[in-house]
């Protein structure tokens, strides 16, 4: 039987320009629709927040924002829609194990109209729902091809001696506390594409990219994964570097600018006015050395400062944006649930290479200052780990 869920009246956000009223001629519908982008781009600039409503995802190569679920949302209460699901499939096979459902957006205006529809679909097969484990002793498994640890590509985490040359010779298990997970993702699929397809979004957004790709076994990450640490060779913005000593990531763009820092504009060490508007450092030279080295010579700065950076960083950011687009939350709830989850995986988190300690206590023994130690030392795919387990934190 087919289930609903509607989205209760809330607070709307007011564009005097919005008009939903059925246009009666071709010119009236021109000017309806241009009226209805001006209103998207109203709400982006003064509503929606970057990070948590969209966001251009790491290591996607894509300039257009991804539309993440609370900014679905804004967009369902800007045009008076409301939105309901309804489940067309669901698989769920405990012994193979195999979870899959398959569900459809409906987005209504005030007349119960039907607007528009959209299907997500979201399954165990997915790399980020598998957990790959050693057949000797069942502890994790280092993937030393994208950890850059050395020695055999994939290595027994408890060092029992185990070791593996391809993804296929090393085992899956289904983690069934992510049950519930799953079928969120596809509410949640469901719901972005309908608001995508509903409001003529995509003009601005594009479809999430947790929708992109195909599973490649257990050394591919999914594609909003963190990106893997950088060094200080690889290209960063000279401001933020110069100025705070930070080594923060640029973004490379097929027009110009070639280069932007990938820190808002309010949070970049050169923000630059435009048109009323705020952004981060940009570098106008096909080249980023000659981009970087125009701005350090403009500024009188001698150079971008070395930074060291090891072969774990800094994931926390992203966990947490993970866990409040995932689920909607506030930023105080998702470093609960955050931390929560953190230490519900520990037991599949090195502690000693993240602590740097050969005394490290054991898991139960750990502090919250141990916790916030390992937070900013997560590697990648220990930061996913952190996630899903958050997601699922009642």
């Amino acid at each position: 039987m087919a289930e609903t869920e509607i989205i209760e009246d809330a607070e709307v956000v007011e564009t005097a320009e919005i008009v939903l009223a059925a246009p009666a001629s071709t010119e009236a519908m021109v000017h309806q629709l241009g009226q209805n982008m001006d209103a998207i781009k109203q709400v982006m600039s003064e509503v929606m927040k970057e990070d948590i409503d969209y966001g251009v995802i790491p290591g996607t190569g894509r300039n257009k924002p991804t539309l993440l679920q609370p900014g679905s949302e804004i967009l369902f209460r800007l045009f008076r829609y409301s939105f309901e699901i309804e489940i067309l499939d669901t698989v769920e096979d405990w012994d193979a194990p195999l979870f899959r459902y398959q569900i459809k957006g409906v987005a209504r205006d005030e007349s119960g109209r039907i607007i528009a529809e959209g299907l997500g679909e979201a399954n165990s097969k997915e790399s980020r729902y598998r957990r790959y484990y050693c057949p000797e002793c069942e502890s994790g498994v280092w993937d030393n091809r994208r950890d850059n640890r050395g020695g055999a590509p994939f290595v027994c985490k408890s060092k029992c001696g185990w070791t593996a040359t391809k993804p296929s010779d090393v085992p899956t298990e289904f983690d069934f506390s992510l049950v519930n997970t799953i079928m969120k993702m596809a509410t949640k699929r469901a719901k972005v594409a309908t608001a995508l397809t509903g409001t003529g979004a995509s003009h601005f957004f594009t479809q999430d990219v947790e929708d992109l790709g195909t599973d490649h076994g257990p050394s591919r990450q999914p594609a909003d994964a963190p990106a893997a640490p950088k060094s200080s060779d690889d290209p960063h913005c000279p401001a933020c570097l110069a100025v705070a000593g930070e080594l923060v990531a640029v973004n490379q763009f097929d027009k110009k600018p070639f280069w932007r820092c990938s820190r808002r504009g309010d949070e970049c060490a050169a923000p630059r006015e435009y048109q009323g508007k705020t952004y981060s450092w940009s570098g106008w030279h096909d080249s980023w050395e000659n981009s970087a080295q125009e701005w350090l010579d403009d500024n009188g700065h001698a150079g971008p400062r070395q930074v060291d950076v090891e072969g774990r960083d800094n994931h926390w950011g992203w966990v947490l944006k993970e866990i409040v687009g995932t689920l909607g939350v506030d930023k105080d709830e998702a470093k609960a649930r955050a931390k929560t989850g953190l230490f519900t995986v520990i037991d599949n988190i090195d502690l000693a290479d993240a602590l740097g300690d050969e005394n490290f206590p054991i898991p139960a023994d750990l502090t919250d200052e141990h916790l916030a130690a390992i937070a900013v030392k997560l590697t990648a795919s220990e930061a996913q780990l952190v996630v899903s387990a958050a997601v699922e934190t009642p």
